[in-house]
């Protein structure tokens, strides 16, 4: 967790109210409100609770749906707007080279559910682990949300868990996908797409970012680390639900190392590519949704994978 005193003070004096703390995540200033919670001991320390939004240098603090629900509830504020401004460039990314994964998905699941599957499968490609209360979040704040508006895909924890309880149980569909995928290949050797993602630079339990793990690895972490536990995913069915959401972030993972590899740049790896395409976002104005936050370089690097964004947002 970053301290106080490494954030700005012009990040700072943006905090929008007392009982909330602010952490520097790569320079994003993401913002949590906190409570007061009582040990065992019978002292008191606090948590970091649950995040409400962020704050954009130059801009101020922009809530999240969740923090926009509470305002509006307390009828303190009336944020009849919404969310102005989304991440895009990494998103857009994934989903321009793996196009053949949501085709495959969609023959394999009705269309709604299929999104689902590929925007949970996204969020953790573009970010490494999340912990499943946090994924709507992530989506909310995300081109994700605008791309599929359509669909009213729920990406809340409980949405979640009955997702990967279903794909847990529906191992037909699982498995033609699966099968789709990977041209027949042994279970042995599908086992080690399923976590390939995970393995990103800046995660505690990343490794190197070509390693490739056994899904036995995985589980693993979900049974010793207490922060996987805490994602509450215990039951059997879910587990294989979530083992099928990673095989998925691991099929979209190899695209972009494809991608990578087709630069022969020695330089550029596939999270730095991430990165770079990170930078760029929509904002709302003017009813229309306008790229901004782009540089050059970056423009002509992904320019030579094929990737050219979008200048107006097409929803």
């Amino acid at each position: 967790m970053a301290r106080k005193a490494s954030i700005p003070d012009e990040i700072m004096r943006h905090k929008p109210c007392n009982c909330c703390r602010i952490r520097d995540d790569g320079g994003v200033y993401r913002v949590y409100k906190y409570g007061a919670l009582k040990l065992r001991n019978g002292s008191w320390s606090s948590d970091w609770g649950y995040l409400i939004g962020k704050i954009i240098p130059g801009e101020g603090f922009m809530p999240n749906k969740r923090y926009l629900r509470e305002l509006e509830e307390r009828h303190q504020f009336d944020f009849s707007d919404g969310i102005t401004d989304v991440a895009y460039g990494q998103y857009a990314l994934l989903m321009f080279l793996s196009g053949d994964v949501i085709e495959k998905l969609g023959v394999c699941f009705p269309a709604k559910k299929a999104k689902q599957i590929y925007s949970y499968a996204l969020i953790l490609c573009a970010n490494g682990f999340i912990c499943v209360d946090l994924i709507d979040d992530f989506y909310q704040e995300s081109v994700l949300a605008l791309k599929f508006a359509d669909y009213s895909i729920e990406m809340d924890h409980n949405a979640l868990l009955s997702l990967l309880y279903d794909l847990g149980n529906n191992t037909d569909a699982t498995k033609m996908f699966e099968h789709a995928m990977t041209g027949g290949v042994s279970e042995d050797t599908t086992g080690d797409c399923y976590t390939q993602l995970i393995c990103v630079p800046g995660n505690d339990f990343a490794g190197k970012e070509y390693n490739r793990w056994g899904i036995g690895n995985y589980d693993n972490l979900i049974m010793n680390d207490k922060r996987l536990i805490d994602t509450r995913i215990q039951d059997n069915s879910a587990r294989r639900g979530f083992d099928f959401i990673l095989f998925v972030t691991g099929v979209i993972r190899t695209r972009i190392e494809g991608a990578v590899r087709g630069l022969h740049d020695p330089g550029i790896s596939s999270y730095g590519l991430l990165v770079k395409a990170g930078h760029m976002r929509m904002v709302l104005e003017d009813d229309k949704w306008k790229l901004c936050n782009t540089r050059k370089k970056d423009l002509e690097l992904l320019k030579g994978i094929g990737f050219v964004p979008e200048a107006v947002l097409k929803v």
